[in-house]
């Protein structure tokens, strides 16, 4: 794979052959010229980014206010009160419209918005508000001409309009929205909602562009500004003696609180593309032209003598091989967050290509990997899943002996239930089951034996040690209990019938590690430990928590447990103490503590 591929140190060496040939001059034009063209094309595209992001802005602003202004639209309330109501006047009956009702109302439905209007049907201003400012108008005069011409298009009854963009209004720059309130088959008037374009929204364009913004006004007004009060008033009074109309399509020069700034301007346009004002980009000169002021300085080295200019194409072509070693430490990143699924371009195919492709090899195989512990982890227990991915051995046959705790759980009847149900509610049935029990057994660290049938095998205490098994083996039983009846209102709900369980617990030794065959083993525990828990969960009716005696000498005190009459198990000869737990102990009752004597 190596054949043919060009090496870094060979690039190295035809870089410092060109130098030897005597191409002193034209590498230094060279660079000087794309490096100017470059500065320039950067201010450029800073500029014309800030623009992007304000456009953007305005775009999800305007999708914003025309969902608001379809919702208030409907209101039945707005339609009633914008309809004409009759009153004399001069002892004439004319029609007019409650201006106060509608101004309560617009109050109401507003919403927060920074400018809401409302027009009657002729586009007349019957309300506005800006803020929590209410403006006090009067009833407008039958003759009054329509607000402004977008009102008069909202309101037109044989094509009615909605116009988005920028507005003004008190001085104040707003992205509004304005268009028609239907009623039936009519327009009984015209809404205006707006977002304002204040110091929040040029400061929130610096973060995301860098480069300082300000809003103006006819004539040269700042009304919204990232600078300082100081510096946004020193602008305000420089840009009031420029021609802004040039600024659109020239980048100029001014010093803003001891700041050189390299200044752009953008139109403001109302929805009808008259303009209202304009945008201010402001980039920090001295920041912009950093890079050009270091590669000048770099050509006069070069200009000096060929070594110097030797180590600048060098350092050059070392640039250009940092990308592909930046995509590889990003990708190392990214892979020790958990990212399994990145990949890095190959972008050459030198030595760093071979290395970006190994580098996707290893990435592949660490997601096999993961992916082959998912796997292990829904057949085997977690701890045992680790265990098997981290150590071969954890797959090798046999067992070691350790003191755990062993819970069985068994559904009371379950023959019975099975013969009235279908087998595939059935399946169903137990799955949620099972799912809620087990989520159980995991929170309180047991590991899964098995399932025997609609019987649940769980052991604490293995392959991970803890000396608080029994009392979690408890735990996991009464709440295994609670949530089962809580389980019979959702099986109501369902038509499938209710059940019951019955658990036992015991503790002692057993023998746990891998059983079955090289081909195909089970984690599991034995001993007559075990027998003794299952026989215990056997003997439980409905409902009913069983305890040995080992059991109830280390959660005695943890626990509400009644003393129940000696039990004779099968393969035991003398009659086994049970216990009956019921409850866990009120908080204070009793020193807690599995080794409580």
């Amino acid at each position: 794979m190596m054949r043919g591929l060009l090496k870094v140190q060979n690039k190295l060496f035809l870089s410092f052959a060109l130098v030897v040939f005597g191409l002193v001059a034209a590498a230094v034009g060279y660079v000087g010229t794309i490096v100017s063209r470059q500065a320039g094309e950067t201010i450029a595209e800073d500029m014309q980014h800030s623009l992007k992001v304000f456009e953007a802005l305005q775009r999800e602003k305007t999708q914003n206010l025309a969902a608001l202004l379809r919702n208030i639209s409907e209101s039945p309330r707005l339609k009633a009160a914008l309809d004409l109501k009759e009153t004399k006047k001069k002892g004439k009956k004319i029609q007019v419209h409650d201006v106060a009702t509608v101004a309560d109302l617009a109050g109401e439905l507003k919403q927060g918005l920074d400018l809401f209007q409302v027009s009657d049907e002729k586009g007349r201003l019957l309300s506005a508000a800006m803020g929590e400012k209410l403006a006090d108008l009067k009833a407008p005069e039958p003759a009054a001409p329509p607000f402004d011409d977008f009102f008069a298009k909202a309101v037109d009854p044989e094509n009615p309009l909605v116009s988005a963009g920028a507005m003004t209004w008190d001085s104040r720059l707003f992205i509004t929205m304005t268009g028609p309130v239907p009623s039936g088959d009519r327009v009984v008037g015209g809404l205006r909602a707006g977002f304002e374009v204040g110091n929040k929204q040029a400061m929130d364009l610096r973060e995301q562009t860098g480069s300082e913004v300000a809003f103006i006004v006819n004539p040269a007004k700042i009304v919204a500004c990232s600078l300082a009060p100081a510096a946004a008033s020193e602008l305000e009074r420089w840009l009031g003696t420029m021609k802004l109309d040039a600024m659109s399509t020239h980048t100029f020069e001014a010093t803003v609180g001891a700041v050189p700034f390299l200044v752009q301007a953008a139109p403001l346009n109302d929805p009808a593309g008259r303009n209202l004002g304009w945008q201010i980009q402001l980039r920090s000169r001295s920041r912009v032209l950093a890079l050009l002021s270091k590669v000048r300085g770099g050509v006069i080295t070069i200009g000096a003598t060929g070594l110097v200019i030797a180590v600048l194409l060098a350092y050059l072509i070392a640039r250009g091989i940092t990308a592909p070693l930046k995509d590889l430490v990003d990708g190392t990143r990214m892979v020790d967050r958990g990212n399994m699924d990145v990949s890095i371009p190959v972008r050459t195919r030198d030595e760093l290509g071979v290395l970006a492709e190994a580098f996707n090899e290893m990435v592949k195989d660490l997601k096999e990997k993961e992916r082959v512990k998912a796997v292990f982890g829904r057949y085997l227990p977690k701890a045992v899943a680790d265990r098997v991915m981290a150590d071969k051995a954890g797959l090798e046959l046999g067992g070691e002996e350790r003191e755990v705790a062993i819970l069985f759980s068994d559904i009371r009847g379950f023959t019975a239930i099975s013969e009235h149900i279908a087998p595939q509610n059935l399946v169903t049935m137990l799955n949620v089951y099972f799912t809620r029990m087990v989520d159980i057994l995991l929170e309180h660290e047991g590991t899964l034996d098995k399932y025997v049938g609609d019987a649940i095998m769980a052991v604490f205490g293995a392959p991970v040690a803890d000396h608080d098994a029994a009392t979690k083996a408890v735990l996991t039983a009464l709440e295994m209990q609670a949530a089962l009846r809580a389980l019979h209102a959702e099986f109501a709900a369902k038509g499938w019938p209710q059940f019951e369980i019955g658990i036992g617990i015991n503790a002692g030794p057993v023998v746990a590690g891998n059983l079955g065959s090289i081909k195909q083993l089970s984690y599991t525990v034995i001993g007559e430990e075990v027998n003794l828990a299952s026989r215990l969960c056997s003997k439980a009716t409905k409902g009913q928590i069983l305890i040995s005696e080992a059991v109830f000498r280390k959660v005695k005190w943890s626990f509400e447990c009644n003393r129940l009459e000696p039990i004779t198990v099968k393969n035991v000869s003398h009659p086994v103490q049970v216990y009956e737990v019921t409850a866990v102990k009120a908080a204070g009752a009793a020193p807690a503590g599995n080794g409580a004597p």
